[in-house]
């Protein structure tokens, strides 16, 4: 029973992820590109890229996120 709540958990958490990377890439938020984790990915892509980058980032973990959630 805890395994299965995990595993939701798991799930609900890429999905939370990937929206909110998908959400920086479309509002184009300076304090998440400018933050240092990303900033390498803004400077090897350029602005455009990295909002590229991360929308497919945020689409992968959510897309994985609901086949956790469906396939539990």
């Amino acid at each position: 029973m805890q395994e299965e709540h995990e595993v939701l958990l798991v799930g609900i958490i890429a999905v939370l992820i990937g929206v909110y990377c998908i959400m920086a890439a479309i509002f184009n938020w300076n304090w998440f590109f400018n933050n240092r984790r990303s900033k390498g990915v803004s400077k090897v892509f350029k602005r455009t890229g990295a909002r590229i980058f991360y929308a497919a980032l945020g689409l992968l973990f959510a897309g994985l996120g609901i086949s956790v959630l469906i396939l539990k």
